[in-house]
């Protein structure tokens, strides 16, 4: 029997804003956004499908009825993410050149010159997330939806801010993809609201 297919959503705001007295170039400074973001999923289909009823039959491990409850997530600094806490330790290093030749699985490691952070699978190193990053369910066959029916995710956000100042974020839908892929929010297609 099937399981369900997970996404990564991927989100990045930048504020260009006023260069600060106290900075010696004359250049506009970039700064994040933070803000609450919460997640809703709904179907389109034209036939009146509710996503309380998806019916996802063949689900594994039993067939059951499955909700696609709201997600509250987080615009922190600018990336979209469940929590601002990394999973693991995060030790910063200068470059990842300077990493240890063998890392550690329950360890991840930050190039401080890229911003990247790594995280050792055994071999090598690769990159991967420091927080945890928003996961939603895929559009697959599992789900069971009518012929023609979509799957979608509308972002609405709340208690924004950057600058210093509330500001506002218009509100958006995507369709679901149908593959585990990171999907970046801000080149995909929408879905009129």
């Amino acid at each position: 029997m099937p399981a369900l297919t997970y996404w990564t959503a991927k989100l990045t705001y930048t504020a260009v804003v006023a260069d600060e007295a106290a900075d010696l170039d004359a250049n506009p400074e970039l700064k994040g956004f933070f803000a609450s973001c919460g997640i809703t999923a709904f179907i389109l289909d034209g036939q009146g499908v509710d996503v309380t009823e998806i019916q996802a039959g063949t689900l594994s491990p039993n067939a059951s009825m499955l909700i696609l409850a709201p997600v509250r997530a987080r615009i922190d600094n600018g990336q979209l993410m469940l929590r601002a806490d990394p999973d693991k330790d995060v030790d910063n290093y200068a470059t990842s050149a300077n990493f240890p030749a063998t890392g550690n699985t329950s360890q991840l490691y930050r190039a401080v010159n890229t911003g990247l952070v790594y995280e050792w699978t055994g071999s090598a190193y690769a990159v991967t997330f420091d927080f945890a990053p928003v996961r939603l369910v895929a559009q697959t066959a599992v789900l069971g939806l009518p012929v023609g029916a979509t799957l979608n995710y509308r972002f609405d956000f709340t208690n924004v801010v950057f600058n210093g100042e509330d500001q506002t974020l218009a509100s958006f839908a995507v369709p679901a993809p149908t593959a585990d892929v990171l999907l970046d929010l801000a080149t995909a297609p929408r879905v009129p609201l």
